[in-house]
C-alpha cells in the first residue's frame, strides 16, 4: 500500500498546501501494521532561472516540471522571460529528497531545450538553481532502400509518400 497523508490541511485548495507532500509504502503480509508515522513540515523552497542562449531574445513560455525520482511530477510552474533573456521559477512546499528539474518548451514549435537539473533537498532552501537553455537540434533524413540486380549492380531508392509499398 502507498500512504500519502493530506498536504492541503485548511481544506481550501485556492491557497495551496500546508505541508509537503510524501508517502510511505507499508507492505501486509500476516499481521496488523501500525507505527506508521510521519513528520509533517512545510517543506522548502526551490528557485531559479532559466537563461536563453546569448543574444537571442523571446517571449515563450518555459514550462518546469519537478520530478521524484520515479519520474513523478510533485510541482508544475511556467516562467515567462525578461527583456533580460531569463526567466524566474519557483517550486514551493518542496519535501526533502531527490528531484528533478525538467524543462519544456511550451512554444508553439519547440526551440529550446535543457539538461534536466537534479537537486536534493535536505531541510534548506535552495536558491540559484539556474538552468541554461539552448537550441533545439532538428535530425533530418531519407530512408533509401537498397537492391542488387542479377548482374551485380546496385539500385538505390529513396522512399517517397508514393512507392512506399516498396517497404
Amino acid at each position: 500500500y502507498r500512504i500519502k497523508p493530506q498536504t492541503d490541511l485548511d481544506g481550501n485548495l485556492s491557497n495551496g498546501r500546508e505541508v509537503a507532500p510524501q508517502e510511505k509504502v507499508v507492505v501486509v503480509k500476516s499481521a496488523d501494521v501500525s507505527s506508521i508515522n510521519f513528520t509533517l513540515s512545510a517543506g522548502v523552497l526551490v528557485k531559479g532561472s532559466v537563461r536563453l542562449p546569448l543574444r537571442v531574445n523571446d517571449t515563450r513560455p518555459i514550462g518546469l516540471v519537478l520530478a521524484n525520482t520515479k519520474g513523478e511530477a510533485v510541482g508544475f510552474t511556467v516562467a515567462n522571460f525578461r527583456e533580460t533573456g531569463l526567466a524566474d521559477f519557483e517550486f514551493s512546499r518542496v519535501p526533502d529528497g531527490d528531484f528533478m528539474i525538467v524543462v519544456h518548451d511550451a512554444g508553439l514549435d519547440k526551440a529550446y531545450t535543457a539538461k534536466p537539473r537534479k537537486v536534493t533537498v535536505a531541510g534548506a532552501a535552495l536558491l540559484a538553481q539556474d538552468i541554461q537553455l539552448v537550441p533545439v537540434g532538428v535530425i533530418r533524413g531519407a530512408l533509401l532502400v537498397e537492391r542488387t540486380e542479377q548482374n551485380g549492380t546496385r539500385l538505390i531508392t529513396p522512399i517517397t509518400f508514393r512507392n512506399i509499398g516498396l517497404l
